[in-house]
């Protein structure tokens, strides 16, 4: 049996991506083919870290041939500079991923996602939880992306390090936002610097990423923004609250957003009462979020944001 693998376009794989019941619109950078005897037998892509869409045509699969499109994949991967890599797969396929030395996070709504052994999730959140002395603390959590950081943000945060010892405050870390990371970091950081039991922390590649939920930074409701949220959510659950001791999390209610309303509701299905909602803070019965604030300072209205944002915001953004 003659085996060999090739760089190819995406296109020329959907065959067996839709043979195997996959989703075709998935976003991806590489794409490679394994072929038996010049015969296009099966495909695995990348986007960024990310293995997805591997499949090989039904006839083959009794053949041993996942191994040689993983082995290609995480070749590229290391060739990109990647040592850390997520994996998506069906549910019912995950145990031949394991096979390989891969570990499962979580599963949710049909579809697994793991992990190559190195820094697992439970050793990158043990090592930041270590240092914040949360045994036998009361310990709430938020999990905001601060694009730019606001009043509202400001409010959640000092209503629900009210009801705690310890309140740790995740930032999205990952810089798919307007306003970038770091920018976004400085600006929340100092405008919560009087709250001392407030700890603001980076919600890691396992909290609202690319990796775990890329459609978040879409805002596209569907079916796989669905699954994501899934996936999300149940880290949460699973790793986060035993690992940090967390006992509620807080957001705030939205009206207008469904994406962000669809997301609550899978929150509040998963975490029952230790989801606490406020009611988002408004101005004059304006809402206050952070895509109004966007609005105003893209069109360079930077009097009618003063009102909006803390002032460690107001002085950022005027630079």
């Amino acid at each position: 049996m003659n085996k060999y693998i090739d760089i190819i376009n995406f296109n020329d794989a959907k065959n067996i991506i839709i043979e195997n019941d996959l989703n075709t619109d998935d976003l991806t950078d590489y794409t490679v083919g394994l072929y038996v005897n010049n015969k296009l037998v099966g495909t695995g892509s990348l986007y960024k870290n990310i293995i997805k869409l591997v499949a090989i045509k039904k006839a083959y699969q009794k053949e041993n041939l996942l191994s040689l499109i993983i082995t290609k994949l995480i070749t590229e991967l290391t060739l990109r500079g990647y040592d850390k890599y997520f994996l998506y797969t069906k549910e019912s396929e995950a145990k031949y991923f394991i096979s390989l030395g891969f570990k499962e996070i979580v599963s949710a709504k049909g579809i697994s996602f793991l992990e190559n052994s190195l820094n697992p999730i439970t050793t990158v959140l043990s090592d930041i939880a270590g240092g914040l002395d949360l045994n036998d603390k009361s310990v709430g959590a938020v999990v905001v992306n601060c694009n730019p950081p606001t009043l509202g943000h400001i409010y959640l945060i000092t209503e629900a390090a009210k009801k705690h010892d310890k309140l740790l405050v995740f930032l999205v870390s990952e810089d798919r936002s307007f306003f970038p990371y770091e920018k976004r970091k400085k600006m929340l950081s100092e405008a919560i610097k009087d709250l001392k039991n407030v700890y603001l922390l980076p919600s890691t590649n396992y909290l609202i990423s690319s990796s775990t939920f890329p459609t978040y930074f879409l805002k596209d409701l569907s079916k796989k923004s669905e699954i994501e949220m899934a996936l999300d959510v149940k880290i949460f659950t699973s790793y986060f609250m035993p690992i940090f001791n967390i006992s509620k999390r807080y957001v705030g209610s939205e009206e207008k957003d469904a994406f962000t309303n669809a997301y609550n509701n899978t929150l509040k299905a998963s975490l029952g009462d230790k989801l606490v909602i406020y009611e988002r803070f408004k101005i004059n019965d304006v809402i206050v979020s952070g895509s109004l604030v966007r609005e105003y300072y893209k069109a360079g209205k930077l009097k009618e944001i003063k009102s909006l944002v803390p002032e460690a915001t107001y002085k950022e953004l005027l630079k």
